[in-house]
């Protein structure tokens, strides 16, 4: 049905916004977590399946769409609370150090 096929699109980008709630949890960070989880359920989901209901007609084809939104807004703030985290510590670039590493060892 329409309905999982646009919710099916959910399944892979939860198991991102697990993954990195997992990670924020584990290394001390359990409030963002927390919030973003209910960001994304009760100001995000919800709303938008509240609105797609009504602009389907009454048929679970639009509401399916609500899900994957939702997880795809959790990733984006997932990703940016990632990068904040990151660049506190210095270590936002990664390139650089691994550019000095390889030169590094290409000296004789």
């Amino acid at each position: 049905t329409p309905y999982y096929k646009a919710y099916s699109i959910d399944s892979v980008l939860v198991c991102v916004v697990f993954c990195m709630n997992s990670y924020f949890s584990g290394s001390g960070r359990p409030l963002f977590p927390l919030l973003q989880g209910v960001f994304a359920t009760c100001l995000v989901r919800v709303p938008l399946a509240y609105v797609f209901s009504s602009l389907g007609g009454g048929t679970l084809a639009y509401v399916g769409f609500a899900a994957p939104m939702a997880s795809f807004i959790s990733v984006m703030l997932c990703t940016a609370y990632f990068h904040r985290i990151m660049k506190k510590e210095g270590r936002h670039r990664v390139i650089q150090p691994m550019r000095q590493f390889v030169q590094e060892k290409q000296r004789p």
